[in-house]
């Protein structure tokens, strides 16, 4: 859907785990429509596709339910936790298999 209104912002960078995914929903009337869902797995999506990696990274607040929840939806899985992270992790063939499928 088009609007004139900034959602979010999504992005990726590189970091010491590797490729990191990042997204924020800025504007509460956006959350729960599934809109970060679909952006986050059109990203991830076009990272594999054009950038030929294996793996893509996020770092999620360990009390951010909500991110969790959509990264586990995605297929991540929890690799490892700072205190006040997780560190999850995301293969290719886990997207594919994982959440492609569901769809």
């Amino acid at each position: 859907k088009k609007t004139s209104v900034i959602v979010g912002i999504f992005n990726l960078k590189n970091t010491k785990l590797g490729i990191e995914i990042g997204k924020y929903i800025l504007n509460d009337n956006f959350l729960k429509k599934k809109i970060a869902k679909q952006a986050t797995a059109n990203l991830i999506d076009f990272f594999f596709k054009s950038f030929n990696k294996k793996k893509i990274y996020a770092k999620t607040r360990i009390d951010n339910y909500i991110n969790l929840n959509l990264n586990s939806k995605l297929g991540f899985v929890i690799k490892d936790h700072d205190g006040k992270f997780y560190i999850m992790e995301l293969t290719n063939v886990r997207f594919y298999n994982f959440y492609l499928k569901k769809r």
